[in-house]
């Protein structure tokens, strides 16, 4: 987490706080994938949607200390967040991970809490399609198999599997759908709130 860690400095200057903080009082959306997940799992901007100096959650180390990279396949649990809109429940994506602290680690109580407010967007699954703390399909091992969470109101998102790394014509040999749609429904939320 050291380029995470630095981004979370940033984004605790005044002048960057402030301006974020404008940003999301106005409706506007964020991401963090992998090093930008833990800048804002530092900040308290995840799970919370604001601030804070202290977090309930942290990105740990991956489980058996190694760096892994691998594909994953990840599942839509909950679609209420902007980034996930036309995503359906149940959808599955193939998707690169490359990561040595990618482990989410919560509290029982926090799980909860997430689980209830509809924050958790993915989780890790296994060939079945269950939800898994297997290291050969979860590969941080991280808790309760989340892969990625979004803020209360669904205006940020955090993941681990780079989703920017899909282009036409990349994987060809890795079987599903590489295909994630979170950046153009950022965009059709954006273009719809600007109407």
């Amino acid at each position: 987490a050291g380029t995470g860690s630095t981004m979370a400095l940033f984004l605790a200057r005044p002048e960057v706080k402030a301006a974020v903080e404008a940003f999301i009082a106005k409706g506007g959306l964020i991401v963090g994938i992998n090093a930008g997940f833990h800048a804002l799992m530092k900040t308290g901007l995840l799970p919370y949607g604001e601030y804070r100096d202290n977090n309930d959650a942290i990105l740990a180390t991956n489980l058996y200390g190694e760096f892994k990279a691998q594909m994953v396949t990840t599942e839509v649990v909950n679609n209420a967040s902007p980034w996930f809109s036309n995503a359906q429940i149940g959808e599955q994506h193939v998707l690169p991970f490359a990561a040595l602290e990618g482990r989410l680690v919560i509290t029982d109580a926090l799980f909860e809490t997430l689980k209830a407010n509809g924050q958790i967007a993915t989780q890790y699954v296994d060939h079945k399609g269950r939800a898994t703390l297997d290291a050969t399909f979860n590969p941080a091992v991280s808790q309760h198999a989340i892969e990625a969470l979004t803020s209360p109101n669904g205006q940020i998102l955090g993941k681990m599997a780079h989703s920017e790394r899909y282009e036409a014509g990349l994987f060809l040999n890795m079987p599903g759908n590489k295909q994630q749609s979170i950046f153009e429904n950022a965009v059709a939320h954006v273009t719809t709130s600007q109407q």
